[in-house]
């Protein structure tokens, strides 16, 4: 056994490697976007290792399942209210100061809007929230009822998708 680890560390590692694969798929169904799935079965083998005595489970397949519909139900509660930040309700300009961000917009600032369209919702309010309203990770975690580092992960990913996608734009019309 490595160093640190427990005999019940062991044993969730052993339930990782068998139940992984199934949990994956189990979660690929109650998601839109599978780029989620990874950190939602994460965050289901994280809870299991905050289990007391795992070695108590006498089923530990259907445990994590029963983790799983409840990190599921939050996921969806959180992308909830994500959504009522959603670009497509804002009426007003998503980006307060355009430069800061490094993007070069076009006149209206509409390649960004659909860039922003296209992004997971939860993605899209964290920036949204961020650029335009000016909150920190901190009152966006509260807000979007995640972790500061899930934050961060939404605009890390999302940044890198807006270049992405505006970088490809700009490209079509041979800038």
């Amino acid at each position: 056994m490595e160093p640190g680890f427990s005999k019940s560390h062991a044993l969730v590692g052993q339930w990782h490697k068998d139940f992984r694969g199934q949990l994956e798929r189990f979660l690929k169904r109650g998601v839109a976007s599978s780029d989620d799935v990874n950190d939602l079965a994460q965050e289901v083998f994280l809870r299991l290792l905050r289990v007391e005595r795992p070695e108590l489970i006498r089923a530990p397949r259907e445990y994590l399942y029963r983790i799983a519909k409840h990190v599921l139900w939050e996921w969806r509660s959180r992308e909830k209210r994500a959504a009522s930040y959603s670009v497509a309700y804002s009426r007003e300009p998503l980006v307060a100061d355009a430069e800061s961000v490094g993007f070069r917009l076009d006149q209206d600032g509409l390649d960004v809007r659909r860039a922003l369209e296209a992004l997971p919702k939860a993605q899209a309010a964290a920036l949204i929230l961020r650029w335009y309203y000016g909150m920190t990770y901190k009152q966006i975690a509260a807000e979007l009822d995640v972790t500061d580092r899930m934050v961060k992960r939404y605009i890390v990913k999302g940044y890198a998708a807006l270049r992405s996608a505006l970088d490809d734009r700009g490209s079509q019309r041979g800038e």
